[in-house]
């Protein structure tokens, strides 16, 4: 595996270090393993220094993951991927003193093309802050209370009763069909705003179940602070 550091300077002049020269702690090294072992391929990162920004001085870590059949085979959810790489990394880096400004995923697919994102370091601890919302939710899933969740469903999400008790209806009888709930893998993230202007974190997953595993997707009030279910299912 290849790894790299890259030192941006005022004249946007690159250098690049050998394996040797890149210094990586020891959570980081295990935030990379989880990647890998995740998505397979071939990994490659960087730790990058601008001091030519608006903001002064940044250090980010970029991570590029090529030759993922995984990844290959999956286009369409390319955000999706690149930013759960992202918050994998985060999980493990964030109570560490060695601080970045963001994290860089890129894919670089079989055919060529490389597609990257940005992630700050503010936008990733509101997800993993979120993330413990999410799995309340899929807590009260695996319970079968449906219930409950039809009371924590936001009012005005559904433009009534019937079509909300429609909705729970569908998922009961597709819960029952999947099996037990076992075990719940985050597999990305996306803040969105609706046409109408309303603004909502959709996080994306997989729920290992005792029948048929199954994918999942909730939506969420973004704000800290604020833990409101707007809609989930069984899609991404």
């Amino acid at each position: 595996m290849k790894k790299f550091v890259s030192i941006i300077l005022l004249q946007s002049l690159l250098i690049f270090f050998s394996c040797k020269d890149l210094k990586v702690s020891n959570k980081e090294t295990a935030a990379i393993k989880e990647i890998v072992s995740l998505y397979g391929g071939t990994c490659t990162y960087a730790i990058n220094l601008s001091a030519s920004t608006k903001y002064g001085k940044t250090k980010s870590f970029e991570i590029e993951i090529s030759n993922s059949s995984v990844l290959n085979e999956n286009t369409k959810w390319t955000e999706m991927f690149a930013a759960n790489i992202a918050y994998i990394f985060f999980t493990f880096v964030k109570d560490e003193k060695q601080k970045y400004n963001g994290i860089k995923s890129s894919i670089v697919y079989q055919h060529g093309d490389k597609m990257s994102f940005n992630y700050s370091m503010d936008t990733l601890a509101i997800v993993y802050k979120k993330m413990s919302y999410v799995k309340q939710i899929i807590a009260i899933l695996k319970d079968h209370d449906f219930d409950k969740l039809s009371k924590l469903i936001k009012p005005g999400i559904f433009a009534n009763e019937k079509d909300k008790l429609d909705y729970l209806n569908n998922l009961k009888s597709a819960d029952s069909t999947f099996g037990q709930i076992i075990d719940f893998t985050p597999a990305g993230f996306k803040f969105n705003t609706a046409t109408n202007g309303f603004e909502f974190l959709h996080v994306s997953g997989t729920l290992k179940r005792s029948k048929q595993d199954t994918q999942f997707g909730i939506n969420i009030n973004p704000t800290i602070g604020e833990d409101e279910l707007y809609s989930f299912g069984y899609d991404y």
